[in-house]
Formats: C-alpha cells, sequence, structure tokens
C-alpha cells in the first residue's frame, strides 16, 4: 500500500489516557491468548471507536502519539507495531454464545481481532488496521451488557495476566464480588495457548500453585497500586480436599485511583524516564516477577535505565543471580544503588600455585587521599541514586 493511498484515510483522534474504553461483556470472557504489547494495541485501536459509528472502520495508528502513550521511544516502534498488528490479525478469537442475526440458538465464533493490516512501505509513521467485521456487536453501539473503564488504567499495567483480568474486573465491578472457577480464571486471564482452530493446545503454569505465584497474586497486585480498582479474593477448596477449585472475588474501587494517572509526557528525550526501548520494558517486567519488585520500585529502575542503559541493570542482575540471597529484590536494589562490580570466578588451577603478584605499595598519605576519593564517590552516587530514583536497600 503507498503512502499516498494510506493517507487518504480518514485520521481518528488518537486516544489519551482520559479516552473510555467500551467492551461488550462477553469479551471480558472471550478465549484468547495475546501478549501485553498486542493487548495494548487492540486496546488503542478499539479506544478509537466513536459512539455514533454504526460500522467498523480502518482505523490509523499515529506512531508517535502511541509511543507517547506506553511511554516508549517511537525510534524503530513502526516495524514493531507492523509485526504486532500481524500477530493480532492472525490469532484466534473464540467466543461462546455467539447469535448471528436471525438465529435462535447460540453458537460459538472463531474470529480473529483484526481483519486488514495497511502499512507503508517507509514507515513514514502511520499503521491501518481495521477489526473483524463480526465484532461489530461486540464493539458497536453497545447500549447493553456492557462494561468501560478508562484507556490510561490499562495501558499503565504491564502483564498480560494483570491486562486482562483488569478488564474482567471491570465487567463485573457494578457486583463488588464474583465466585469463578479456576478453569474458567485461567481462560478470562489468558493462561492458555491456543491452536489456530481455537482450541487450547496447552495450559500455562498448569499446577494451579505456579499460576497463583506467577500470575494471579503479581496481576492482583499490579492491579491494585495503578488502577481504580481494587481486588481481594479467598481460595474456594474443594470440600475434604485442599483442591483449589473456585476463587470468591470482591471488587472495589480504589480510592488511591485520581493521583494514579500522571499526565502523557509530551516530548520523548534522551534523558527521559521513558526513554528506553520496548525489549528493555519487557526486561523490567521479567526482572519486576522474577524478584518480586513493586510498581515504585520498576519506576525507579527505569530511570536508572534511560541514564546508564539496560547493560547496566543486567549485569546488576546476574551479580544478584549468582549470589542466590535470600532476599532477592532488596539485594538486586543495594547493587544497583552502590553500583556493585561483577565478581569474577577464577578456577584455581591445580598443582603448583599461582605466584602473587602484590601490588606497588602506596604511602601513608597517598593511601589517606586513595580511601577518601573513594568514600566520596561511593557516598555521591548513594545519594544520587537514592534522590533521583528512590532505590534504597529497604
Amino acid at each position: 500500500m503507498s503512502p499516498q493511498t494510506l493517507a487518504l484515510v480518514p485520521q481518528h483522534t488518537q486516544p489519551e489516557n482520559e479516552t473510555v474504553v467500551w467492551q461488550h461483556n462477553s469479551l471480558a470472557q472471550a478465549r484468547y491468548s495475546l501478549t501485553a504489547r498486542e493487548q495494548k494495541v487492540l486496546l488503542y485501536v478499539i479506544s478509537m471507536i466513536e459512539s455514533q459509528d454504526d460500522e467498523l472502520k480502518l482505523y490509523r495508528i499515529r506512531i508517535e502519539d502511541f509511543a507517547r502513550l506506553v511511554k516508549l521511544r517511537k525510534d524503530d516502534l513502526y516495524q514493531e507495531l507492523r509485526e504486532v498488528v500481524s500477530q493480532l490479525k492472525a490469532k484466534p478469537l473464540v467466543i461462546q454464545n455467539h447469535f448471528e442475526p436471525g438465529d435462535s440458538k447460540p453458537k460459538t465464533l472463531l474470529t480473529s481481532w483484526f481483519q486488514d493490516v495497511l502499512t507503508e512501505a517507509d514507515g513514514s509513521g502511520y499503521i491501518g488496521v481495521s477489526i473483524s467485521s463480526r465484532l461489530k456487536p461486540y464493539l458497536l453501539q453497545v447500549k447493553r451488557e456492557f462494561f468501560r473503564y478508562q484507556l490510561g488504567y490499562a495501558i499503565e499495567l504491564r502483564s498480560a495476566y494483570a491486562l486482562r483480568l483488569y478488564q474482567w474486573a471491570k465487567r463485573w465491578q457494578f457486583s463488588g464480588k464474583r465466585l469463578i472457577s479456576v478453569a474458567e480464571l485461567r481462560t478470562v486471564m489468558g493462561a492458555e495457548e491456543l491452536d489456530q482452530k481455537g482450541r487450547v493446545r496447552k495450559e500455562l503454569l498448569p499446577r494451579y500453585a505456579n499460576f497463583h505465584q506467577s500470575a494471579l497474586r503479581p496481576a492482583v497486585k499490579e492491579i491494585n497500586e495503578m488502577t481504580d480498582v481494587r481486588l481481594s479474593y479467598v481460595e474456594q477448596k474443594t470440600p475434604g480436599t485442599k483442591r483449589v477449585e473456585a476463587l470468591l472475588f470482591r471488587i472495589g474501587a480504589n480510592s488511591r485511583a485520581d493521583g494514579l494517572l500522571a499526565p502523557m509526557p509530551q516530548e520523548m528525550t534522551a534523558q527521559s524516564e521513558f526513554a528506553f526501548s520496548s525489549r528493555d520494558e519487557e526486561y523490567l517486567e521479567e526482572i519486576k516477577s522474577r524478584f518480586g519488585l513493586s510498581g515504585p520500585q520498576v519506576s525507579g529502575l527505569r530511570g536508572v535505565v534511560a541514564e546508564h542503559g539496560i547493560d547496566y541493570i543486567k549485569a546488576k542482575v546476574e551479580i544478584v543471580t549468582n549470589m542466590e540471597p535470600d532476599n532477592g529484590a532488596r539485594t538486586l536494589l543495594a547493587a544497583v544503588r552502590d553500583d556493585w562490580p561483577a565478581p569474577k570466578k577464577v578456577r584455581k588451577p591445580e598443582g603448583r600455585p599461582s605466584p602473587v603478584i602484590e601490588p606497588p605499595a602506596l604511602t601513608p598519605e597517598e593511601k589517606e587521599a586513595v580511601d577518601l576519593k573513594v568514600h566520596e564517590e561511593m557516598a555521591a552516587f548513594r545519594e544520587k541514586m537514592k534522590l533521583n530514583y528512590g532505590l534504597t536497600a529497604a
């Protein structure tokens, strides 16, 4: 598709943090498996649907605006988004109890989110997508059986599991509580891998203990810290056993919500805390889950990445991994804050010991000067990390 042709496509208002996303209730428990990035692109497009629309249209994603909303640099983002929308076009979406016009019995709908993708040869700033026409009753003029939420809260979430659980929570928030089986919760959170026919190829984190530890608990924590929803749950066990078969969720409003949606940055500079690539963000999300870091702690690490680069963090992660400490989060933050050097493992040769080479001796005055210099530099580095990024070992 030529740039001139895509330029003729009507431009839609690009979404902001406050943009409201409307969806039919059926989408909250539909079966699909998407990454966090794919979900954010999808929600960005859905939020461009206007309340008066009677037909789904071709929607243009402006790369610069998308990057600003999700707090990523726009450099090289065009190619990545082109891959993401192509994946959204290919991945299956399964909706139960679907009714075609004139039908009296429900059917199962197998479709995909996107129908067409238009890209520009020179990657000049826009990608066009059209939503599958079968999704018209689930996204257009949903006046009955719908839920809604502000796009900014969903965009702030980092985990694919948290994004799915948040939407489900908004669907049931009106009732204040909801009982859901573990099997249904897996579907709701996308903890399944589907084949092209929409069938479950395999369960992700099949043991409940692993699902709870790596998906459910972190997702609830993230939602409570970063959105307008407050979640808690109680496990329901099969009588006479320790097997968890369902969970009773309590879903309320987060009293801290008004202060959570920060204004979107107008510029993205090399020194901005948002100036890092999507791969950097994925790595931070990985170590957040791995070390059990909180949202504010990860925000501090983003600032470090913007100034020192992602390799700085990777080096500290390697150090902490080799140490195998009892408290990984505290040790990692201390390693970043105090700029711990990477320990080198040296295998001693068998047999005759290696000669010891002594460094040249320092005079007392030289030693005192070196010690003072090291002390001053370490104190300055600790203070900088504490003031700029809030990184402390506590």
